[in-house]
């Protein structure tokens, strides 16, 4: 605005409803105010700026008091909504790199001034890059007015415009991971490969660029080439073509690029036009990935062979199969060889990388090439949003209103960007938006007539409670398959406290965090408290004191962790049988060091947040082929409760299964693992199997008609610990109406000490039962015996046992609150007396076990740390069984219980 146009100017900002897209020029706007002579304005060149790079959290506009000018910024196709919340799953991130063609004169120039980040990574290139091609590719680049005709012909040279490519490419690749958008996977279109190489560890970057400008060199003396664009099948295109051209990418079913000798291509141009077919003749004068490049192969692969080539640490797509790249493919010279003369099939990659359904596509380079390949991919309905961060040449927005649109569209698809990172410590200020646009139309629902809706009411209030279809009921835990995330791209280095042994798997993941250069703690298990030396502790794992005193001494010594690693469960010599001793071990090494650890860590260090990776091996069901090992359980409740009654503490869980010592396959176990800690994934639930990456979810089941295929026998046999409990008494009066069972009610104490349980055992005789009561304690293995033999010595058969013992004492405490005692309480009944029960049933023919459980061990709860641990153990239990035996042992995890008379039980 000129400044003696004096016009008054305003900050206008949107409600939630009709949020919209950002004013793309804020920068200069804020310029220009700086400069107005109207007084009080610099506030808002201040806000501007402040916004520019605040837009994702809360967007806003600048306009003139015009009409105009707000319904200019309004066209549809600068907007995009941002009408609900942001969707709350992780969302895998994938990278996309554009080949040669892409590039252009004062590409990113706007980022490279604005962004510190972007600017030392491209500089760094450029450095390396000036010795090679023998000029400062920044005047090429960025040119001034006058040397701007010699640029644009210039960056056309192969030679200079690959290398150039690469540096840009990587650097906003790196500011991207910097801001916390971390790929899980990627791909690259032809040169682009070689960025996605980079990123993923294959090579280093001073080696890529050194391949990447050799490669150019190498291509650009090659014999004069064309390369022509045919909206045709490959099988279509390769019985015109003459004999030294090449279908040189599949870039769609129906979508292929020719490459050849000039007067091959002039011809085949030639030939398109006469048939009506729209061909489109690439500017460049290289026939990349035909015949022409085999002269250079053996050079080239020479050249790669003199590097070091490194298995790639994040999965990409590769050209050459258009499958995902081998570990054999990536560090082999023979492949980079032919990866100059093959065909690209990005088409097929496109095809593999959308199998992994609604990833985000993200194109890492100037222009939006490969987005609109991907829209066009009959495939493209899997994928999730398809964003380009750079603008193409003919685009009239800035580069930066470019990148920070992209940045707040994967904001609202889920992704968690890092937005300390993202603000670079600059000062912000908050800037307020009505919620509401205050139009006082009234929208609220009359509640109807009480007398004449009351059963409606009540049945909404019971399908609240509960969904009213028991084929709706069930739900099967699943673990599915999930890229392996990256390490955090930071070079700063953490507090460890690792609690492991000395000797085993534990000691090497120590060794790895050191040699990574952390300052890393180890806790080992011992008879008492002591201090080894100053990276090194004892104490013993069941006393809560020994915990205080060691998180005592590292605040005194300022050396309290920021992350933690619990590995005492991973063990390779346990017994996969049910054992109380082993059980007891992994009470004193899981549960009860957990619960110490979050206690002292709380206590010594209040507020500060902390990360817990708690590792197991063997412990969870994943594949169906392991061993369990179901004492080890016990962690995963407490893992979900420490995270939601600590929210500065984020509590994982990570099984794995362990190969033999010292052999390759520990080696990439060890390396996953440690790429795991050192990611910032947020799944909770993770687990390793045979160097594969999966992670729990839970899928309901449809059952058309359940009860179809019943277990139950009519006059069957049927022992229910705590039979005469609330929960124990509902199975019995079911299975007394039912089926007549004949019931063997196992309590604690005498039936004919309690009224009311007198009167439920006349109510079963009543229902068509017939009922044993005994008196026995469900964890002694002596009086659990001589039940079952009452059972069969006065029916002569037991052919169903239900384990519905309920825990004595309150079983919710909060964490600060719970001692061993009130844990024992839930646990010892249920838990311990599963495997006496298991151990009295052992060898004898049944049609079933049925174990209570809770819900509680998938979604935790506040103060349901005993609760979790001891459902989560149920659950692993009955999974173990399951393997080792041929009765089939069930745990269903219930929700609260609701009895007729209206009132409601804890978890059974």
């Amino acid at each position: 605005e000129p400044a003696d146009a004096r016009r008054p100017w305003r900050l206008l900002c949107l409600s939630a409803r009709t949020m919209t897209a950002l004013e793309t020029t804020t920068s200069n706007l804020a310029n220009h105010l700086r400069q107005h002579p109207e007084s009080g304005l610099s506030d808002v060149a201040y806000t501007l700026n402040v916004g520019r790079r605040a837009f994702a959290h809360r967007r806003f506009l600048v306009a003139r008091n015009s009409e105009d000018a707000v319904e200019a910024l309004l066209e549809p196709q600068r907007i995009f909504q941002a009408t609900t919340s942001k969707v709350s799953e992780d969302r895998a991130v994938v990278f996309m790199f554009p080949g040669m063609g892409t590039q252009y004169v004062n590409m990113t120039e706007e980022l490279y001034r604005s962004e510190p980040r972007f600017r030392e990574e491209v500089d760094r290139g450029f450095t390396v890059l000036e010795p090679l091609l023998g000029r400062d590719p920044r005047e090429v680049l960025f040119p001034s007015e006058d040397k701007l005709e010699a640029a644009m012909s210039f960056s056309k040279d192969m030679s200079f415009s690959s290398p150039v490519l690469f540096v840009i490419e990587h650097a906003l690749a790196k500011l991207l991971m910097a801001w916390g958008i971390r790929p899980r996977a990627m791909i690259g279109h032809s040169f682009g490969e070689y960025v996605a190489a980079c990123i993923a560890g294959v090579m280093s970057f001073d080696d890529a660029l050194a391949l990447v400008t050799l490669r150019g060199r190498l291509m650009q003396s090659t014999a004069e080439g064309g390369m022509l664009s045919l909206p045709l099948s490959a099988t279509e295109v390769e019985p015109l073509l003459g004999p030294h051209c090449s279908v040189a990418a599949l870039n769609g079913p129906g979508l292929c690029v020719v490459s050849g000798p000039v007067h091959e291509i002039d011809s085949l141009e030639r030939v398109m036009s006469e048939k009506g077919v729209d061909a489109n003749r690439l500017h460049i004068k290289i026939a990349a990935h035909s015949d022409l490049m085999t002269p250079i192969m053996e050079t080239f692969a020479r050249a790669v062979a003199k590097i070091r080539l490194s298995p790639p640490t994040i999965p990409y797509i590769s050209n050459v199969t258009g499958r995902w790249i081998t570990d054999a493919e990536a560090t082999s010279p023979a492949y980079w060889a032919q990866h100059l003369r093959q065909p690209v099939r990005f088409s097929d990659g496109v095809h593999e990388l959308l199998k992994q359904k609604k990833a985000i596509l993200l194109e890492v380079g100037p222009g939006r090439a490969l987005s609109t390949l991907v829209r066009q991919h009959p495939d493209a309905g899997a994928a999730g949003p398809i964003i380009n961060c750079i603008r193409h040449p003919n685009d009239k927005d800035s580069d930066e209103a470019v990148l920070l649109n992209a940045i707040g569209k994967l904001w609202l698809a889920g992704v968690d960007v890092d937005w300390s990172a993202f603000h670079g410590g600059q000062e912000t200020r908050r800037v307020p938006l009505p919620s509401y646009p205050f139009e006082r139309q009234r929208f609220w629902i009359d509640a109807p007539a009480a007398a004449a809706f009351a059963p409606q009411r009540e049945k909404q209030q019971d399908a609240a409670y509960k969904k009213i279809e028991m084929r709706d009921w069930f739900y099967l835990p699943v673990w599915k398959r999930s890229l392996v995330p990256d390490a955090m791209a930071t070079s700063r280095k953490s507090r460890w406290l690792v609690f492991g042994d000395a000797r085993g798997f534990a000691e090497k993941i120590v060794c790895g965090l050191e040699r990574d250069g952390h300052n890393v703690i180890t806790v080992l298990a011992g008879e008492q408290f002591e201090v080894v030396n100053e990276r090194v502790f004892r104490l013993r794992p069941d006393r809560r004191s020994d915990y205080d005193a060691l998180f005592r001494q590292l605040r005194s010594e300022d050396r309290l962790p920021e992350r933690i690693v619990h590995a005492w469960n991973v063990t390779r010599d346990e017994s996969r049988s049910p054992h109380l001793s082993f059980l007891d071990n992994c009470l004193s090494s899981g549960f009860y060091s957990l619960l110490y650890l979050t206690q002292a860590l709380v206590e010594q260090s209040a507020a500060a947040p902390a990360q817990i990776e708690v590792l197991t091996s063997s412990a969870q069901d994943v594949t169906g082929g392991e061993e369990l090992c179901a004492e080890k359980a016990v962690v995963f409740g407490p893992c979900k409760v420490i995270r939601q009654e600590y929210r500065n503490i984020l509590c994982r869980s990570i099984d794995l299964t362990l190969p033999e010592p010292d052999t390759w396959r520990e080696e990439k176990l060890l390396e996953l693992v440690l790429n795991e800690l050192a990611s910032d994934a947020a799944d909770t639930e993770v687990a390793y199997r045979e160097n594969h990456r999966w992670v729990q979810s839970f899928e309901q089941v449809r059952s058309e008609r359940p009860g179809a295929h019943t277990l139950l026998r009519k006059g069957g046999v049927y022992l229910i610990t705590g039979g005469l409990g609330r929960v124990g008494s509902a199975f019995a009066r079911y299975l007394a109406r039912e089926v007549g069972a004949r019931l063997v009610l196992v309590n604690r104490t005498p039936a004919d000490q309690i009224k009311s349980r007198m009167k439920t055992v006349e109510e079963l005789e009543h229902l068509g039962g017939e009922v044993l009561t005994v008196q026995a304690d469900v964890t002694d293995e002596v009086q659990m015996l001589r039940a079952v033999n009452q059972a069969y010595e006065l029916f002569g058969a037991l052919d169903g046992v239900i384990h519905a013992v309920k825990g004595t004492g309150r079983a919710a405490h909060l964490i600060p609150d719970l001692d061993r005692e009130q844990a024992e309480g839930y646990f010892h009944p249920k838990a311990r007396g599963l495997f006496v029960l298991e151990k009295v049933l052992r060898g004898r023919r049944l049609d079933f076990c049925l174990l209570t459980s809770t819900i509680s061990s998938v979604l935790g709860g506040l103060g349901l740390f005993s609760v979790t641990a001891t459902n989560a153990l149920i659950d692993a239990f009955a999974q173990r069984m399951r393997q080792i035996s041929p009765v089939p042992w069930i745990s269903v995890d219930w929700d609260f219980w609701r009895f007729s008379d209206g009132d409601q039980q804890g978890p059974p």
